[in-house]
């Protein structure tokens, strides 16, 4: 025997009377972003010997497509201590360098825009260096991936900045005359430094297909790679 559905009595006397329930669905995902932390991305842990994918593989080189990419720029309060992180301060993050201005969630916004921002100067930190730590953030799959493949995330440490730049406007559009979602780049650390020092190289142009399909993964990277961190970092 099927039991009766129960009907739901539906007033709007409480409601305005422009209220549309369509619109007001759109804002309410809209304020979520505000109302919760980000989700945890998968990142690409590096050191000084490689790189240790989110699924616990260790490698000595990264072979992958650069679906997209972005500036971040993170500001964190006192003394770096590794053992013990804290979270940043402030924090912006565009794909456009000079339009880089604190987020709205970071907790001490430190000017208006970062190319105001006395952090964001030469010798405002540890010795030459900015207090602010200026990184890319490169949204990856490997090659050879699939539509299900996970999109990771990997950032270029200020130091080999000029280095994914230089790969970026020389090699890939200066050479090639191609983005860096046209092409296979490997990805090795500098063995002359102990420290993570990623280096950039071309491999191989995509063929129309796979490009097809990591164009197919651009919004669902442009969506990580502005997605502003966790603050609790417990």
């Amino acid at each position: 025997m099927t039991a009766k559905k129960k009907e739901v009595a539906t007033t709007t006397e409480h409601l305005p009377a422009d209220f549309g329930l369509a619109e007001q669905i759109a804002q309410d995902l809209k304020a979520l972003q505000g109302q919760v932390g980000g989700a945890a991305v998968m990142q690409i842990r590096m050191s000084g010997k490689g790189f240790t994918t989110p699924d616990g593989e260790t490698a000595a080189s990264i072979r992958g497509i650069i679906v997209d990419f972005a500036s971040a720029n993170m500001n964190y309060p006192g003394v770096y201590d590794k053992d013990k992180p804290s979270a940043p301060n402030c924090f912006a993050m565009h794909k456009i360098i000079d339009q880089l201005a604190p987020h709205p969630s970071a907790p001490e916004p430190q000017a208006e825009i970062c190319s105001e921002c006395p952090l964001n100067k030469f010798e405002s930190g540890v010795g030459k260096s900015k207090a602010c730590k200026n990184t890319r953030k490169l949204a990856l799959v490997q090659e050879n991936a699939t539509e299900e493949s996970p999109i990771w995330i990997l950032t270029v440490p200020p130091k080999s900045l000029r280095y994914f730049d230089t790969y970026v406007s020389s090699t890939l559009s200066g050479r090639h005359g191609v983005s860096p979602i046209c092409a296979v780049t490997e990805i090795t650390m500098d063995p002359h430094e102990d420290y993570a020092a990623p280096r950039f190289a071309f491999n191989r142009l995509l063929e129309e297909p796979e490009l097809v399909q990591a164009y197919s993964r651009r919004a669902e990277a442009e969506s990580m790679l502005l997605q502003p961190p966790r603050l609790n970092v417990a």
